[in-house]
């Protein structure tokens, strides 16, 4: 096999992956299945990643590696949850990777460097409300206690 034939195998191996990217993006923003989403998109950037290393392709490199170092820390979430910045910017970064690649495999389009400045600031966590203890004896006084943790007890 030569040079051109492993770039076409490289141009479509990642258009799948970015197609596979895209799908969990809209999955999340549907509120789907987000941790198995989370998951299918970081393996899409993982594997765009390294194929793009073995052609010095060190934008898509540097840019996937940004967006997969974001998807770890949201899978290092027990229920990952995205502002609606942040769903604009990874299905905005779509785009952006199918202009750089169609730009290296073509030379056709704008020849832009692909940067981001994604980064994962994990919405508040939700803590329910304290549960009450109550305890109360016959003529003593009724006692209530009450455990509020701050938010970055963990």
């Amino acid at each position: 096999m030569n040079e051109s034939e492993f770039l076409s195998l490289y141009f479509e191996d990642t258009e799948e992956c970015v197609v596979e990217f895209e799908q969990a993006l809209m999955e999340i923003e549907q509120g789907g299945h987000i941790k198995d989403a989370v998951d299918r998109a970081f393996r899409a950037m993982h594997t765009i990643k390294g194929n793009s290393g073995v052609f010095y392709f060190q934008d898509v490199v540097n840019f996937t590696h940004a967006l997969e170092e974001f998807l770890d820390k949201a899978r290092e979430q027990e229920t990952p949850q995205f502002s609606s910045d942040q769903l604009s910017q990874l299905l905005g970064s779509v785009d952006l990777l199918r202009a750089r690649l169609n730009f290296l495999k073509t030379g056709q389009g704008a020849d832009s460097p692909l940067s981001t400045s994604l980064q994962w600031k994990p919405s508040p966590a939700k803590v329910p409300a304290a549960p009450k203890l109550e305890v109360a004896t016959q003529g003593q006084e009724d006692w209530q206690i009450e455990f509020k943790p701050k938010l970055d007890l963990l």
